[in-house]
Protein backbone atom coordinates (compact mmCIF):
# COMPACT_ATOMS: atom_id res chain seq x y z
CA UNK A 1 0.00 0.00 0.00
CA UNK A 2 1.47 3.59 -0.93
CA UNK A 3 0.41 6.82 0.56
CA UNK A 4 0.52 10.58 0.47
CA UNK A 5 -0.19 13.33 1.56
CA UNK A 6 -0.35 14.69 5.67
CA UNK A 7 0.80 11.76 7.49
CA UNK A 8 -2.12 12.04 10.13
CA UNK A 9 -5.01 11.44 7.18
CA UNK A 10 -2.69 8.50 5.48
CA UNK A 11 -2.66 6.55 8.97
CA UNK A 12 -6.27 7.30 9.04
CA UNK A 13 -7.23 5.98 5.43
CA UNK A 14 -4.67 2.93 6.15
CA UNK A 15 -6.90 2.01 9.29
CA UNK A 16 -10.09 2.93 7.43
CA UNK A 17 -9.48 0.68 4.66
CA UNK A 18 -10.47 -2.88 4.51
CA UNK A 19 -7.83 -3.92 1.99
CA UNK A 20 -4.35 -4.85 3.89
CA UNK A 21 -0.97 -2.62 4.28
CA UNK A 22 -0.06 -6.12 3.10
CA UNK A 23 -1.19 -8.41 0.46
CA UNK A 24 -0.32 -11.40 -0.04
CA UNK A 25 -2.03 -13.93 -2.88
CA UNK A 26 -1.89 -16.83 -5.06
CA UNK A 27 -3.58 -18.87 -7.41
CA UNK A 28 -6.97 -20.43 -5.91
CA UNK A 29 -6.81 -17.60 -3.31
CA UNK A 30 -10.32 -16.44 -2.06
CA UNK A 31 -10.94 -13.07 -2.30
CA UNK A 32 -13.48 -10.07 -1.34
CA UNK A 33 -13.26 -6.94 -3.41
CA UNK A 34 -13.31 -4.05 -0.68
CA UNK A 35 -14.78 -0.98 -2.97
CA UNK A 36 -17.64 -0.46 -5.77
CA UNK A 37 -16.22 0.11 -9.10
CA UNK A 38 -20.02 -0.64 -11.37
CA UNK A 39 -17.64 -0.12 -14.36
CA UNK A 40 -15.03 -2.30 -13.67
CA UNK A 41 -17.95 -5.06 -12.79
CA UNK A 42 -17.36 -5.49 -8.75
CA UNK A 43 -18.63 -3.94 -5.29
CA UNK A 44 -17.47 -4.17 -2.13
CA UNK A 45 -18.06 -7.43 -1.02
CA UNK A 46 -17.69 -9.39 -4.17
CA UNK A 47 -16.53 -12.42 -3.43
CA UNK A 48 -13.71 -14.40 -6.37
CA UNK A 49 -10.94 -16.92 -6.61
CA UNK A 50 -7.51 -15.77 -8.03
CA UNK A 51 -7.59 -17.67 -11.10
CA UNK A 52 -3.89 -16.19 -12.49
CA UNK A 53 -1.74 -13.08 -12.56
CA UNK A 54 -0.88 -11.03 -15.48
CA UNK A 55 1.99 -8.25 -15.80
CA UNK A 56 1.69 -8.10 -11.79
CA UNK A 57 -1.83 -8.25 -11.59
CA UNK A 58 -4.42 -10.89 -10.22
CA UNK A 59 -7.35 -11.94 -12.79
CA UNK A 60 -9.99 -12.89 -10.13
CA UNK A 61 -13.02 -14.97 -11.36
CA UNK A 62 -16.60 -14.29 -10.30
CA UNK A 63 -19.11 -16.37 -8.72
CA UNK A 64 -21.09 -16.23 -12.24
CA UNK A 65 -17.59 -17.16 -13.93
CA UNK A 66 -16.63 -13.61 -15.27
CA UNK A 67 -12.84 -12.71 -15.25
CA UNK A 68 -12.16 -9.55 -14.50
CA UNK A 69 -8.04 -8.33 -13.79
CA UNK A 70 -7.89 -6.25 -10.50
CA UNK A 71 -6.21 -2.73 -10.63
CA UNK A 72 -4.89 -0.41 -7.94
CA UNK A 73 -7.18 2.32 -6.49
CA UNK A 74 -6.97 4.64 -4.12
CA UNK A 75 -9.11 5.87 -1.10
CA UNK A 76 -8.68 9.86 -0.89
CA UNK A 77 -9.20 12.42 1.73
CA UNK A 78 -10.36 15.38 -0.24
CA UNK A 79 -11.57 19.00 1.41
CA UNK A 80 -13.06 22.20 -1.31
CA UNK A 81 -11.82 20.11 -4.06
CA UNK A 82 -8.79 19.49 -3.24
CA UNK A 83 -6.50 15.77 -2.62
CA UNK A 84 -5.19 16.05 1.05
CA UNK A 85 -4.63 12.55 1.28
CA UNK A 86 -4.51 9.39 -0.73
CA UNK A 87 -3.84 5.75 -0.53
CA UNK A 88 -3.49 3.16 -3.14
CA UNK A 89 -3.88 -0.78 -2.63
CA UNK A 90 -5.27 -3.19 -5.03
CA UNK A 91 -8.91 -3.22 -3.64
CA UNK A 92 -9.15 -6.77 -2.40
CA UNK A 93 -9.02 -8.75 0.58
CA UNK A 94 -8.95 -12.56 1.45
CA UNK A 95 -12.16 -13.82 1.81
CA UNK A 96 -12.30 -16.86 4.27
CA UNK A 97 -13.58 -15.37 7.32
CA UNK A 98 -14.45 -11.15 8.06
CA UNK A 99 -16.44 -10.09 10.97
CA UNK A 100 -20.66 -9.00 11.21
CA UNK A 101 -19.22 -5.25 12.00
CA UNK A 102 -16.35 -5.33 9.01
CA UNK A 103 -19.03 -6.52 6.80
CA UNK A 104 -21.70 -3.36 7.22
CA UNK A 105 -22.06 -1.90 3.39
CA UNK A 106 -20.99 -4.91 1.46
CA UNK A 107 -22.92 -6.77 -1.02
CA UNK A 108 -22.26 -10.25 -0.65
CA UNK A 109 -22.90 -13.25 -3.39
CA UNK A 110 -22.41 -15.77 -0.38
CA UNK A 111 -21.62 -16.21 3.13
CA UNK A 112 -21.68 -19.02 5.68
CA UNK A 113 -22.65 -16.75 8.63
CA UNK A 114 -22.00 -17.66 12.51
CA UNK A 115 -24.50 -16.49 15.01
CA UNK A 116 -24.41 -18.88 17.65
CA UNK A 117 -21.85 -15.73 19.80
CA UNK A 118 -23.77 -12.78 18.63
CA UNK A 119 -23.70 -10.52 21.49
CA UNK A 120 -25.66 -7.50 19.98
CA UNK A 121 -29.44 -7.10 19.47
CA UNK A 122 -30.38 -7.06 15.73
CA UNK A 123 -26.65 -8.07 14.87
CA UNK A 124 -27.69 -10.89 12.95
CA UNK A 125 -30.03 -8.49 10.85
CA UNK A 126 -26.73 -7.02 9.82
CA UNK A 127 -24.76 -10.35 8.86
CA UNK A 128 -27.83 -12.10 6.81
CA UNK A 129 -28.67 -8.25 4.95
CA UNK A 130 -25.34 -8.76 3.40
CA UNK A 131 -26.23 -11.57 1.32
CA UNK A 132 -28.20 -11.01 -2.38
CA UNK A 133 -30.29 -14.32 -2.30
CA UNK A 134 -31.11 -17.18 -0.10
CA UNK A 135 -29.33 -19.45 -2.56
CA UNK A 136 -25.62 -17.79 -1.09
CA UNK A 137 -26.58 -18.27 2.50
CA UNK A 138 -26.00 -20.65 5.18
CA UNK A 139 -26.58 -20.17 8.88
CA UNK A 140 -24.76 -22.22 11.22
CA UNK A 141 -25.58 -21.19 14.70
CA UNK A 142 -27.99 -18.38 16.21
CA UNK A 143 -28.31 -16.70 19.40
CA UNK A 144 -31.48 -15.82 20.45
CA UNK A 145 -30.33 -12.00 20.41
CA UNK A 146 -29.41 -12.04 17.05
CA UNK A 147 -32.07 -11.23 15.35
CA UNK A 148 -34.44 -9.78 18.68
CA UNK A 149 -34.99 -6.01 18.28
CA UNK A 150 -33.99 -4.17 21.27
CA UNK A 151 -36.99 -4.00 23.65
CA UNK A 152 -35.94 -0.26 24.62
CA UNK A 153 -36.49 0.38 20.99
CA UNK A 154 -40.19 -1.47 21.08
CA UNK A 155 -40.89 0.27 23.97
CA UNK A 156 -39.87 3.69 22.36
CA UNK A 157 -42.17 2.68 19.17
CA UNK A 158 -45.23 1.69 21.13
CA UNK A 159 -45.08 5.13 23.07
CA UNK A 160 -43.92 7.18 19.46
CA UNK A 161 -47.19 5.68 18.19
CA UNK A 162 -49.64 6.11 21.37
CA UNK A 163 -48.74 9.94 21.35
CA UNK A 164 -49.25 10.11 17.53
CA UNK A 165 -52.91 8.82 17.92
CA UNK A 166 -53.28 11.18 20.92
CA UNK A 167 -52.36 13.96 19.36
CA UNK A 168 -53.97 13.19 16.07
CA UNK A 169 -57.11 12.92 18.10
CA UNK A 170 -56.58 16.48 19.75
CA UNK A 171 -56.55 18.41 16.43
CA UNK A 172 -59.21 16.43 15.07
CA UNK A 173 -61.24 18.06 18.26
CA UNK A 174 -59.72 21.77 17.59
CA UNK A 175 -61.51 24.13 14.97
CA UNK A 176 -59.29 25.93 12.15
CA UNK A 177 -59.17 28.90 14.31
CA UNK A 178 -57.75 27.30 17.30
CA UNK A 179 -55.06 25.50 15.80
CA UNK A 180 -54.17 28.79 13.42
CA UNK A 181 -53.62 30.12 17.03
CA UNK A 182 -51.14 27.50 18.14
CA UNK A 183 -49.56 27.79 14.72
CA UNK A 184 -48.73 31.65 15.57
CA UNK A 185 -47.88 31.38 19.09
CA UNK A 186 -45.39 28.62 18.14
CA UNK A 187 -43.49 30.67 15.81
CA UNK A 188 -43.36 33.23 18.34
CA UNK A 189 -41.82 31.50 21.06
CA UNK A 190 -39.49 30.10 18.56
CA UNK A 191 -38.33 33.54 18.05
CA UNK A 192 -40.12 34.17 14.48
CA UNK A 193 -42.48 36.66 13.69
CA UNK A 194 -45.76 36.35 12.31
CA UNK A 195 -46.17 38.09 9.06
CA UNK A 196 -49.56 40.84 9.03
CA UNK A 197 -50.56 41.56 5.69
CA UNK A 198 -49.21 41.50 2.55
CA UNK A 199 -46.13 39.23 2.94
CA UNK A 200 -43.04 40.99 1.59
CA UNK A 201 -39.46 38.88 1.24
CA UNK A 202 -36.66 40.13 2.78
CA UNK A 203 -33.89 41.92 0.69
CA UNK A 204 -30.66 38.73 0.66
CA UNK A 205 -28.70 41.79 1.32
CA UNK A 206 -29.83 41.80 4.91
CA UNK A 207 -29.28 38.43 5.28
CA UNK A 208 -25.35 38.88 4.59
CA UNK A 209 -24.94 41.48 6.92
CA UNK A 210 -25.80 39.45 9.79
CA UNK A 211 -23.10 38.14 12.02
CA UNK A 212 -22.88 34.70 11.42
CA UNK A 213 -23.62 32.20 14.40
CA UNK A 214 -19.61 31.51 14.60
CA UNK A 215 -18.62 35.07 14.65
CA UNK A 216 -20.99 35.78 17.75
CA UNK A 217 -19.15 32.95 19.43
CA UNK A 218 -15.72 34.63 18.47
CA UNK A 219 -16.85 37.94 20.01
CA UNK A 220 -17.55 36.78 22.92
CA UNK A 221 -14.46 34.49 23.15
CA UNK A 222 -12.53 37.74 22.45
CA UNK A 223 -14.41 39.38 24.99
CA UNK A 224 -12.94 36.72 27.70
CA UNK A 225 -15.87 34.84 28.34
CA UNK A 226 -15.57 31.40 29.50
CA UNK A 227 -17.16 28.35 27.65
CA UNK A 228 -20.11 28.13 30.15
CA UNK A 229 -20.70 31.82 30.18
CA UNK A 230 -20.62 31.68 26.35
CA UNK A 231 -23.47 28.53 26.41
CA UNK A 232 -25.36 30.57 28.69
CA UNK A 233 -25.22 34.13 26.63
CA UNK A 234 -25.74 32.08 23.42
CA UNK A 235 -28.36 28.95 24.77
CA UNK A 236 -25.83 26.71 23.27
CA UNK A 237 -24.12 23.27 24.39
CA UNK A 238 -21.08 22.91 25.59
CA UNK A 239 -20.33 20.55 22.30
CA UNK A 240 -21.42 23.26 20.04
CA UNK A 241 -19.22 25.57 21.61
CA UNK A 242 -16.28 24.20 20.81
CA UNK A 243 -17.58 22.89 17.28
CA UNK A 244 -18.23 26.78 16.90
CA UNK A 245 -14.44 27.61 18.52
CA UNK A 246 -12.44 24.45 15.92
CA UNK A 247 -14.56 25.64 13.15
CA UNK A 248 -13.11 29.53 13.79
CA UNK A 249 -9.56 27.61 13.82
CA UNK A 250 -10.13 25.83 10.77
CA UNK A 251 -10.80 28.82 9.09
CA UNK A 252 -7.74 30.83 10.57
CA UNK A 253 -10.27 33.51 12.38
CA UNK A 254 -8.51 31.95 15.72
CA UNK A 255 -5.35 33.41 18.07
CA UNK A 256 -3.93 31.45 20.04
CA UNK A 257 -4.07 33.90 23.24
CA UNK A 258 -7.76 33.62 22.58
CA UNK A 259 -8.30 30.24 23.65
CA UNK A 260 -5.46 30.18 26.34
CA UNK A 261 -7.64 31.49 28.85
CA UNK A 262 -9.87 28.22 28.75
CA UNK A 263 -7.25 26.36 30.08
CA UNK A 264 -8.12 24.43 33.30
CA UNK A 265 -6.79 25.49 35.78
CA UNK A 266 -7.55 22.04 37.81
CA UNK A 267 -4.64 20.45 36.13
CA UNK A 268 -0.99 21.11 35.33
CA UNK A 269 -1.69 22.13 31.68
CA UNK A 270 1.63 22.15 30.93
CA UNK A 271 2.24 18.63 31.46
CA UNK A 272 -1.27 17.44 29.71
CA UNK A 273 -0.01 19.33 26.75
CA UNK A 274 3.27 17.58 26.59
CA UNK A 275 1.50 13.97 26.87
CA UNK A 276 -1.79 14.64 24.48
CA UNK A 277 0.86 16.75 22.03
CA UNK A 278 2.99 13.82 21.87
CA UNK A 279 -0.02 11.19 21.32
CA UNK A 280 -1.18 13.69 18.41
CA UNK A 281 2.00 13.87 16.69
CA UNK A 282 1.90 9.62 16.97
CA UNK A 283 -1.67 9.74 16.20
CA UNK A 284 -2.74 12.54 14.18
CA UNK A 285 -5.33 15.42 14.95
CA UNK A 286 -8.64 13.71 12.32
CA UNK A 287 -10.13 11.75 14.93
CA UNK A 288 -10.39 12.65 19.20
CA UNK A 289 -10.82 8.97 20.00
CA UNK A 290 -7.13 7.75 19.26
CA UNK A 291 -5.86 10.77 20.95
CA UNK A 292 -8.37 10.00 23.87
CA UNK A 293 -7.61 5.79 23.99
CA UNK A 294 -3.56 6.99 23.44
CA UNK A 295 -3.86 9.13 26.91
CA UNK A 296 -5.40 5.78 28.79
CA UNK A 297 -9.13 8.30 28.89
CA UNK A 298 -7.48 9.98 31.75
CA UNK A 299 -8.73 13.40 30.12
CA UNK A 300 -12.42 14.39 28.92
CA UNK A 301 -12.54 15.09 24.99
CA UNK A 302 -13.18 18.45 25.54
CA UNK A 303 -9.89 18.74 27.25
CA UNK A 304 -8.14 16.78 24.26
CA UNK A 305 -10.26 19.61 22.10
CA UNK A 306 -8.76 22.53 23.70
CA UNK A 307 -5.53 20.30 23.39
CA UNK A 308 -5.97 20.14 19.48
CA UNK A 309 -6.95 23.12 18.89
CA UNK A 310 -3.96 25.00 20.72
CA UNK A 311 -1.62 22.64 18.57
CA UNK A 312 -3.11 23.25 15.38
CA UNK A 313 -3.24 26.86 15.72
CA UNK A 314 0.83 27.00 16.92
CA UNK A 315 1.22 24.71 13.80
CA UNK A 316 -0.44 27.42 11.91
CA UNK A 317 1.79 30.30 13.59
CA UNK A 318 4.96 28.51 12.88
CA UNK A 319 4.27 28.19 9.36
CA UNK A 320 3.06 31.57 8.78
CA UNK A 321 6.44 32.77 10.60
CA UNK A 322 4.40 34.67 13.20
CA UNK A 323 7.03 34.10 15.36
CA UNK A 324 10.08 34.02 13.35
CA UNK A 325 10.42 30.19 13.69
CA UNK A 326 11.28 28.78 10.34
CA UNK A 327 10.78 24.50 9.41
CA UNK A 328 12.72 23.03 7.21
CA UNK A 329 9.96 20.26 5.70
CA UNK A 330 12.89 17.03 4.89
CA UNK A 331 12.83 14.01 6.98
CA UNK A 332 16.13 15.18 8.62
CA UNK A 333 17.27 15.77 12.60
CA UNK A 334 18.36 19.55 11.85
CA UNK A 335 15.71 21.94 12.26
CA UNK A 336 16.23 25.55 11.49
CA UNK A 337 14.60 26.58 14.93
CA UNK A 338 14.34 30.55 15.44
CA UNK A 339 16.84 33.68 14.65
CA UNK A 340 16.27 34.79 18.57
CA UNK A 341 19.19 33.00 20.69
CA UNK A 342 18.20 30.74 23.22
CA UNK A 343 18.98 30.50 26.96
CA UNK A 344 18.55 28.06 29.80
CA UNK A 345 15.17 27.82 31.01
CA UNK A 346 13.52 28.99 27.93
CA UNK A 347 10.76 26.57 26.38
CA UNK A 348 9.27 26.29 23.16
CA UNK A 349 7.84 24.08 20.75
CA UNK A 350 9.81 22.92 17.69
CA UNK A 351 7.56 21.10 14.95
CA UNK A 352 9.29 18.45 12.50
CA UNK A 353 7.42 17.10 8.88
CA UNK A 354 6.45 14.04 11.04
CA UNK A 355 6.13 15.26 14.79
CA UNK A 356 5.90 18.04 17.28
CA UNK A 357 7.11 18.15 20.36
CA UNK A 358 8.13 20.24 23.34
CA UNK A 359 11.55 21.35 24.42
CA UNK A 360 13.04 23.00 27.85
CA UNK A 361 16.48 24.35 27.03
CA UNK A 362 19.19 23.40 29.67
CA UNK A 363 21.75 24.55 27.33
CA UNK A 364 22.06 28.07 25.97
CA UNK A 365 22.99 28.36 21.94
CA UNK A 366 26.60 27.94 21.42
CA UNK A 367 28.32 29.52 18.14
CA UNK A 368 25.97 27.93 15.35
CA UNK A 369 24.26 25.30 16.28
CA UNK A 370 23.26 23.32 19.59
CA UNK A 371 21.77 19.69 19.78
CA UNK A 372 18.79 18.54 21.88
CA UNK A 373 17.54 15.45 22.70
CA UNK A 374 19.15 13.68 19.64
CA UNK A 375 17.58 17.05 17.47
CA UNK A 376 20.08 19.85 16.13
CA UNK A 377 18.60 23.27 15.98
CA UNK A 378 20.63 26.35 14.29
CA UNK A 379 20.17 29.93 13.32
CA UNK A 380 17.63 30.56 10.53
CA UNK A 381 20.32 32.22 8.80
CA UNK A 382 23.21 29.73 9.17
CA UNK A 383 20.44 26.31 8.29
Amino acid sequence: MDGVGRRPLVETLTKNCLSPQVLTLKEDAMVMCTKNNFEAGYVNGTLARVVRFQEGLPVVELMDGTQITIKPVTWEVIEDKKVLASIEQLPLRLAWAITVHKSQGMSLDAAEVDLSKAFVYGQGYVALSRVRTLEGLKVNGMHPNALQVDPKIVQADKRFHADSEAAEDAFNEMDEKEIESMHERFVVAHGGKVPTGDVIARPSVERTKQESTYAQTHTLLKEGKTIQQIMRARNLTESTVWNHIEKLQEDGDLKSEEVSQLEPNDVDWETVRITLDEIMGREGTVLLKPIFEGANEQFDYNLIRLARIQYRLEGKEILKEERGIYIRRIYTTMVCATELDFWPGVECVVYTDRNQFRVRIFEGISGRTTTLGGTTFCHKSHC
